[in-house]
């Protein structure tokens, strides 16, 4: 069901990896324009059919990360690596999995967009 704890877990995980400060169903989003006084023009999910799925590419870089992954542990070992560079490596190969569920499951957009419009005032007298 959408909302369980599998889904929380990777939208808590992709806003952790990507430093966001919290996810937002794109309803809300186009309700809260609305609210504030924007009218709302066109919404649409660019990642959608028939594009082709955006998480295919982090998929595919499974052997390349483990590659990198040894490399970067020798360049670490030998100093030549900046402090904190295999950490990051880590980290960014589990936010790679987190969207990629995100982009398997359906929760997950990168680009949905919302294009809104600021009414005009009324013109002062």
């Amino acid at each position: 069901a959408l909302g369980g704890p599998e889904h929380v877990d990777i939208i808590q995980g992709i806003e952790r990896g990507d430093a966001l400060p919290g996810l937002r169903n794109y309803l809300d989003i186009a309700e809260t324009a609305r609210k504030v006084g924007f009218e709302v023009v066109k919404e649409r999910d660019l990642a959608k059919p028939p594009a082709l799925p955006w998480w295919t590419r982090l998929k595919m870089g499974r052997i390349a990360y483990w590659r990198n992954h040894i490399l970067v542990m020798v360049l670490s070992a030998l100093g030549i690596a900046p402090k904190g560079t295999l950490d990051v490596h880590e980290m960014l190969f589990r936010t790679a999995d987190y969207l990629t569920r995100g982009g398997d499951s359906g929760i997950f957009s990168p680009m949905h967009m919302i294009l809104c419009r600021k009414p005009e005032s009324p013109a002062s007298s």
